[in-house]
């Protein structure tokens, strides 16, 4: 951040292609393919503003970490032009981190910052199973609120103008996650409406990473 001019501005966009063979249903238990499955997302990843005053800088970023969206996948059975089963399978979910950090130049040798990430997401799965003629339906859905807070910084030593020592760190954090589920058999005929529904909470961690970095410079500008 010490190393940017007063203000600074900075907005990405990706264009991404990606081709799975097994995941979810897909390749692993009853729902199989010839071949990979593929999808194109387009998405603004990541932007942030800085203002650098002095000693002191300060930035706000906005970023997508990870992407669970998975290629929708569909398989029908069909008799005389008629479908008589299908099954239907959709994927997605994102998990975006929004950090906030200050860097301060102590002296011409060190600096230190320090950053606070928040990262907040979600993931929503879908199957539906459906037979035309009867008008029987099976619905499976699960979905994930997933949040997590961490900080991060490090220290900056500059030796002499070639060559700099860095060290940096995060500390441990969990992520944690809201889960819930939704299950339903409906049979119009019946008539019959089955719903069940269930709710769990769990978290992964993350251990403290530390790091420890340094450059040179070979040629003076």
């Amino acid at each position: 951040l010490l190393l940017l001019p007063r203000w600074t501005v900075i907005v990405n966009g990706s264009v991404d292609y990606a081709s799975f063979f097994k995941y979810s249903l897909v390749n692993t238990g009853v729902l199989g393919s010839n071949g990979n499955l593929s999808q194109s997302l387009y998405a603004l990843d990541y932007s942030g503003i800085s203002l650098h005053l002095g000693r002191w800088a300060f930035a706000l970023t906005g970023g997508i970490n990870e992407l669970y969206n998975r290629p929708s996948a569909f398989a029908a059975y069909s008799y005389e032009e008629t479908v008589l089963y299908s099954l239907s399978l959709t994927q997605k979910g994102v998990l975006r981190n929004f950090n906030l950090s200050a860097a301060h130049s102590f002296n011409n040798w060190l600096s230190a910052g320090l950053g606070i990430n928040f990262s907040r997401g979600d993931l929503d799965r879908e199957m539906v199973e459906q037979w035309t003629q009867t008008g029987i339906s099976i619905t499976d859905r699960k979905t994930r609120d997933l949040k997590e807070f961490y900080l991060n910084g490090g220290l900056l030593v500059n030796l002499e103008d070639r060559v700099r020592l860095a060290a940096v760190f995060r500390t441990p954090s969990s992520r944690r996650s809201k889960n819930h589920s939704f299950l339903e058999y409906a049979a119009p005929a019946g008539p019959t409406d089955i719903q069940i529904e269930a709710s769990s909470e769990d978290k992964v961690h993350q251990p403290l990473v530390l790091g420890l970095g340094a450059s040179c410079k070979l040629l003076q500008n």
